[in-house]
């Protein structure tokens, strides 16, 4: 609370170019070389883009969950957010990819897209299990807190090998598409 009714005066914590020393070691290229490595890490969002059951949303959280550190977690998501608000905000924050998950009468539909131009792909989601129901059917179900710290390994052994006709075109997109998520 600032005395007397005055403004409060902010300190300055940072060190800025100018007032470093001629003779110590600046960290700026360093910082700047961590900084280049990062942006080059793809980042994703998980998100649901219109009202779907309970069930989708707790798969939505899962899928959050195990897209690994580079994903944002805790999103606060409304029933009035459409594809385009997570699309205008990924550009700025760095994100590389948007999973959008969304419901209709018949099927659950599950679309990755690969932000500024890139393509969309399109998949309906048949048949899914959520992490409580698996860890009801172990015996001794285990967690543990580094198992989701690591990004995950997708493995595509002989997904899309047979690419020779222009029908498997898309299959080496989604191939593509997958790996580089």
């Amino acid at each position: 609370m600032p005395k007397g009714g005055g403004k409060r005066k902010k300190t300055r914590t940072h060190v800025r170019d100018d007032a470093v020393p001629q003779g110590a070691v600046s960290y700026s290229a360093e910082f700047k070389e961590r900084q280049q490595a990062a942006d080059a890490v793809p980042r994703s969002i998980v998100a649901r883009v219109s009202k779907v059951a309970p069930g989708v949303a707790t798969l939505v959280k899962d899928v959050r969950k195990m897209m690994g550190p580079y994903t944002a977690v805790n999103l606060k998501e409304r029933a009035y957010n459409r594809m385009k608000d997570f699309a205008s905000i990924a550009n700025p924050m760095g994100v590389s990819h948007l999973l959008m998950m969304s419901q209709t009468n018949n099927n659950i539909v599950m679309r990755i897209v690969k932000t500024n131009t890139g393509p969309t792909i399109h998949f309906r989601v048949n048949k899914y299990s959520i992490a409580k129901d698996i860890k009801a059917l172990q015996r001794r179900p285990q967690e543990h807190a580094a198992a989701f710290s690591s990004p995950p390994l997708v493995v595509l052994n002989n997904f899309g090998s047979a690419e020779t006709g222009e029908g498997m075109q898309h299959v080496r997109l989604m191939r593509i598409m997958l790996q580089n998520m």
